[in-house]
């Protein structure tokens, strides 16, 4: 019976041991494809804004009329073709401006739990922050955050405004 016992403790340990390896995250770089229908899909770890270790403080972070918001469609984090063009003169001005630290803002309309909505917010700015590091910007300048809905810049219950509320938004700091 002893025997019974110790057999199956040790099969309860394996199993445990399984499950837990089975579901850890993979910490290696995914490979970046920047195609419109593969952006914004590599898989990041969601943790709400307030959780994130690498955010330096928010204090000195600007907006700036040069860097316009890129926008979503429902319930996607995919870059769109004018998403990468904006992109695109986004990391001309950064290359000009090489001291400045780039803080990307995801954003999700009202629909969706906080929970949810702050997870594709976190998608949206990590779409942006993958394809900023893939023409050049240094990822050391490059910190992001997720508001989910909690910041919207148009508050109807309306597609169209809903619309405006997908979106990425960037600030800066000059050092």
């Amino acid at each position: 019976m002893a025997a019974l016992g110790r057999k199956g403790l040790v099969i309860c340990f394996v199993s445990l041991m399984v499950l837990m390896l089975s579901s850890c995250a993979k910490t290696g770089m995914e490979s970046a494809s920047f195609d419109d229908t593969q952006m914004g899909t590599s898989r990041s770890q969601i943790v709400p804004a307030r959780e994130f270790g690498r955010l330096p403080s928010l204090e000195g972070f600007v907006s700036n009329k040069d860097l316009q918001d890129i926008y979503f469609a429902f319930d996607r984090s995919v870059l769109t073709h004018d998403s990468l063009s904006a992109l695109n003169q986004h990391a001309g001005w950064f290359k000009k401006h090489p001291s400045a630290l780039i803080l990307i803002e995801g954003h999700a309309d009202e629909r969706g739990t906080n929970e949810y909505n702050l997870a594709l917010g976190e998608r949206r700015a990590k779409a942006a922050q993958d394809y900023l590091l893939s023409v050049g910007i240094p990822y050391s300048r490059i910190s992001r955050i997720s508001y989910g809905e909690e910041r919207a810049v148009c508050k109807e219950s309306t597609e169209e405004c809903w619309a405006k509320n997908r979106r990425d938004h960037f600030m800066v700091k000059m050092q």
